[in-house]
């Protein structure tokens, strides 16, 4: 009889109704697509680094792996690193130098991976090449520059002809940047104030969907000084069998090696990048609060009005020997009605934003995970307890000789 009543009432006003269940609605559906779109982008990039074949990241003091740009290592410290050991016993089986830069492709900033071309495999790792080929194919621009060096590794950059570093002007995309910009195998792009040729796309899921060859980027940003921003570790078999023990072992070999630079594991890098935006959670915390607040206020305005539009039949109720129980399990029933379809509504339409977000801006991923669904249903049934809470007083109160007198 109860719910009967519940919906009766609910139906009555079908427009007031409709408004109140939008209203929750809305508020669960940002709730939840927000919570998916910074969880589930920050865990796609998590795990496009940690798919590198590398144990270790050298990062230099007081930067950050995640948002570190330009060059700042010197490169004498590969064969520092890869000297490192550990009981006489080397630990590294290669020092990969990598330069970060940006770039714009597809309508949003890209981080280009600045890799040697025979590093490449520890990023692409079992990923296929799916169009054209590698870039520096021979290493053309690599044999260009080795061939202008001194003794000491330098050379000078004005002897690099514009033919030559054309050689070098290359890149290669992930299949999902390719899709999005609609890049081409052949199709040159602005990079660096010169035109760069895509010669490859690969399968998307490495760290970085732009790889250029670091020669060039050192030629052209550092005036061919061979400096580089972060150094992935890779290190021997031997120490990754004796697993945890041995990888931090050779971190704190690799750490003092370095002169105390930041030696981040990559089984930490997942929790780095979580403290790194904490600020983001901390708005997402305070926008679930809010949209907590805003679904209890239009429970409580619609169940409220509605206890007001109905004060004589109440009075009719209660003469006829309805109690308290009774009255305050018709309103709050009417509440967790509006707040649960409102809820399950906003569940429907999160996962609608998820596919649009994904088709027009293919970059960006939205985990909508359960842990989040159970978030919402719980704010929407808080939404409407509290919601029923001043009604149901009220209803508890009325004084059933006035509530029949009531017009």
């Amino acid at each position: 009889m109860v719910h009967s009543l519940a919906l009766a009432n609910i139906f009555h006003r079908k427009v007031r109704t409709a408004m109140s269940i939008s209203a929750v609605a809305m508020g669960i559906c940002m709730l939840v697509t927000m919570l998916g779109l910074s969880h589930g982008t920050l865990e796609e990039v998590a795990n496009r680094v940690v798919s590198v074949d590398a144990d270790l990241f050298v990062v230099p003091r007081g930067q950050s792996l995640i948002f570190t740009n330009g060059a700042l290592f010197s490169h004498k410290y590969q064969p520092l690193i890869e000297g490192v050991t550990v009981d006489d016993t080397p630990v590294v089986q290669r020092a990969i130098p990598i330069y970060f830069h940006q770039t714009t492709l597809a309508g949003q900033t890209q981080r280009v991976f600045g890799v040697g071309r025979d590093d490449l495999r520890y990023f692409l790792s079992k990923r296929k090449l799916l169009e054209g080929r590698l870039y520096d194919e021979g290493d053309r621009f690599k044999k260009i520059l080795d061939g202008k060096r001194s003794d000491r590794g330098a050379y000078d950059p004005e002897t690099v002809s514009e033919e030559e570093l054309a050689c070098g002007c290359e890149l290669i995309i992930d299949s999902l940047l390719a899709r999005t910009g609609g890049y081409e195998v052949g199709q040159q792009v602005q990079y660096l104030g010169r035109p760069f040729t895509i010669v490859g796309i690969f399968q998307a899921g490495a760290a970085g969907r732009v790889f250029a060859p670091i020669q060039t980027l050192q030629h052209v940003m550092n005036t061919g000084i061979p400096y580089s921003t972060v150094i992935f570790v890779r290190l021997s078999d031997a120490v990754r069998q004796r697993g945890y023990a041995g990888q931090r072992a050779a971190s704190e070999a690799v750490r003092k090696a370095t002169g105390n630079h930041q030696v981040i594991e990559k089984a930490g890098y997942e929790g780095m990048l979580r403290d790194s935006f904490a600020q983001v959670y901390i708005f997402i915390n305070v926008f679930s609060v809010v949209v907590l607040i805003f679904a209890v206020f239009f429970v409580l305005l619609t169940t409220y009005t509605m206890v007001l539009e109905r004060t004589r039949e109440i009075g009719i109720l209660k003469s006829l020997g309805a109690g308290r129980a009774f009255l305050v399990r018709q309103s709050m029933t009417e509440a967790l009605l509006l707040s649960g379809v409102g809820t399950v509504l906003g569940i429907g339409l999160s996962f609608g934003a998820k596919h649009g977000i994904e088709k027009f801006k293919p970059l960006m991923t939205v985990d909508v995970s359960a842990e989040f669904l159970l978030l919402a249903v719980a704010v929407g049934i808080l939404a409407g307890v509290i919601g029923s809470l001043y009604p149901a007083m009220r209803v508890t109160r009325l004084d059933p000789a006035t509530a029949l007198n009531f017009e």
